[in-house]
């Protein structure tokens, strides 16, 4: 148990670079104009994909962080066997495995970008299924967030401060626009976190 919480510590603390590796890239080497222009998006593909690679790269290294956190936590906190728990670790787990799969047929969209400049109507529809997983991510993520804070105060396993931190995460998420905060706010919640698993392992 205290393995997977060291495990976790350091997920937590690698997850605070990813998260602003992940904003880096999105703001400034690929830009907001970018996500809201498919036209633009295809053309960044075909002869700046590099950026979108590297987005692609950063979101499989998120998921497995995701993964780690998750049953890290789940131990940390379960330790009245909450149901509440479980169910949300379970919106987690299918969070993460969204996210890879978001990321794999990115890749894809990325590697045949001149197919799809030449078929308007097949890159349209694979970017909709793309941006789909994206919103499945950002809802079952903040589904995931809401719940574990939510058995966490109550159970008192975290601080309050953190635990209604996680909650505003959590709300955030699940309004996609606002996305882009509560991935802000991950930063300092990780670096918390992470802090918080290494003060428990450190003390066993």
């Amino acid at each position: 148990m205290y393995n997977i919480q060291k495990i976790g510590a350091i997920a937590a603390f690698v997850n605070v670079f990813v998260a602003m590796a992940t904003l880096y890239v999105a703001i400034v080497l690929i830009g907001p104009a970018v996500f809201t222009d498919p036209a633009k998006l295809i053309d960044m593909a075909i002869h700046n994909p590099t950026p979108l690679i590297i987005q692609d790269a950063l979101k499989y290294i998120s998921a497995g962080i995701s993964f780690m956190l998750i049953a890290a936590l789940f131990m940390f906190c379960d330790q009245k066997k909450s149901t509440a728990l479980t169910l949300g670790v379970g919106f987690g787990f299918l969070a993460a495995f969204c996210l890879v799969i978001n990321a794999s047929l990115s890749m894809f969209a990325v590697s045949k970008a001149t197919t799809f400049l030449e078929n308007g109507e097949m890159g349209i529809q694979l970017n909709f299924i793309i941006s789909l997983f994206a919103l499945a991510v950002l809802l079952l993520n903040g589904i995931w967030l809401i719940v574990f804070n939510f058995v966490a105060l109550k159970a008192k396993c975290l601080p309050k401060k953190l635990a209604y931190l996680g909650l505003t995460m959590g709300v955030l998420n699940l309004v996609p626009p606002l996305a882009l905060l509560a991935l802000v706010l991950s930063i300092f919640w990780s670096i918390w976190i992470g802090l918080i698993l290494i003060k428990k392992q450190a003390s066993h």
